[in-house]
């Protein structure tokens, strides 16, 4: 198989995978993944071990091997066979319209934009479709600095924490919804309980099993 086939290939899977270009709201149910809040957008965090595939899904993360062609192996990114002078190489490549940046998948627009404390997201202006810094929470765009996130501001939490017990939080540098403070969330049941009642409630189930 030749260089030129090779790169026709790679060419013809990243233009496959469609990247799903959904606007994350503040009603958006993110799959495996929570809703948070930067200051200038929201976005989908993903769950432990899983990735972007899109903007409002999250898949699991798998390594790039024979096994896995075709899978997410990273943000934005899935694995291909790659054929270089007839020698075979699995490769985690980013999906069209993302540009590897300092060993990430980035939007194009965003290649090479660092904006300090924070990260670079595409405008959702039609018309004006260029990259741009959302800010960790805390900090905002400087106009004196080529509007990287240098300058000390507020933003105004924009989610909507609607279950019992719940507050919208600073959880390193990103506004969630999470538990007010001396409560903690039950992953079985999905909501905020006491911390003592939680204990109790553990140390009951511990008691009985043993």
């Amino acid at each position: 198989m030749n260089t030129f086939y090779s790169l026709f290939l790679v060419l013809f899977v990243q233009l496959g995978i469609q990247y799903n270009n959904a606007k994350v709201t503040v009603d958006t149910n993110c799959k495996n993944g929570t809703l948070v809040q930067m200051s200038n957008h929201l976005e989908c965090k993903c769950n432990e071990n899983f990735v972007h595939v899109s903007e409002d899904i999250c898949e699991e993360k798998f390594e790039c091997n024979d096994k896995m062609v075709n899978n997410p192996c990273g943000d934005y990114s899935t694995c291909i066979k790659n054929v270089d002078q007839e020698i075979e190489k699995y490769i985690c490549t980013c999906i069209s319209g993302f540009e590897y940046d300092n060993k990430v998948c980035v939007p194009a627009e965003c290649k090479g934009i660092s904006c300090v404390n924070g990260k670079c997201i595409v405008n959702p202006s039609p018309d004006n479709k260029e990259g741009r810094c959302s800010c960790n929470i805390g900090k905002v765009p400087n106009p004196e600095d080529n509007n990287n996130c240098t300058k000390d501001g507020d933003t105004e939490c924009k989610l909507k924490c609607t279950k019992e017990n719940e507050i919208c939080k600073n959880v390193e540098g990103l506004f969630e919804c999470n538990c007010q403070d001396g409560f903690i969330m039950d992953l079985e049941q999905n909501l905020c309980k006491a911390y003592s009642v939680f204990n109790v409630l553990n140390l009951s189930i511990i008691f009985f099993v043993s």
